[in-house]
């Protein structure tokens, strides 16, 4: 795996929300209610990005027009009806704003050499689940707690606080 050293990133959301554990799931159980499945998924993922949130843009197929939205410091950029995420991807690399400061997270073959010839870093969304999403997901796992000890009179003092007599 490649140092990734990407200031922003742009998100091939439904390319990367299929291989993500922790989405992948949302989208089989609830493919009828895509627009939930869209928020519950950008909901999630902004938990897990951290330092990132305000630097992700997560691009989406679809929308009732063209449009973006910010949802948890994620901002979201949709094509509109019939059109493709692809598309202002590419778009967005033709104008070359940021494309060496940003990196595109996809694993779709044809959109990463696209974005390549623009100048723009690829991540393959494995890499970047790995990187930044499975860490996190891990140290939640993995997080000691501290364990609490009262003595004897602490718990007397707590039950006579919370106790019902009057």
């Amino acid at each position: 795996m490649s140092k990734i050293k990407a200031q922003y990133f742009w998100l091939d959301a439904f390319n990367l929300f299929h291989r993500w554990n922790r989405t992948s799931q949302l989208f089989k159980q609830n493919h009828e209610d895509v627009n939930h499945c869209h928020q519950t998924a950008i909901r999630l993922l902004s938990t897990y990005l951290g330092k990132f949130r305000n630097r992700t843009t997560a691009f989406m197929d679809g929308g009732v027009s063209r449009h973006s939205a910010t949802l948890c410091g994620v901002k979201i950029r949709y094509p509109g009806p019939g059109k493709k995420a692809d598309d202002l991807l590419e778009e967005a690399a033709r104008a070359g704003k940021n494309n060496r400061s940003t990196a595109v997270v996809t694993s779709d073959n044809f959109l990463a050499a696209t974005m390549r010839r623009n100048g723009t870093r690829i991540i393959s969304c494995e890499e970047f689940i790995a990187k930044h999403l499975q860490k996190t997901v891990q140290q939640e796992n993995t997080e000691v707690k501290p364990e609490i000890k009262l003595s004897e009179q602490e718990v007397n003092d707590w039950l006579d606080i919370f106790s019902d007599e009057e």
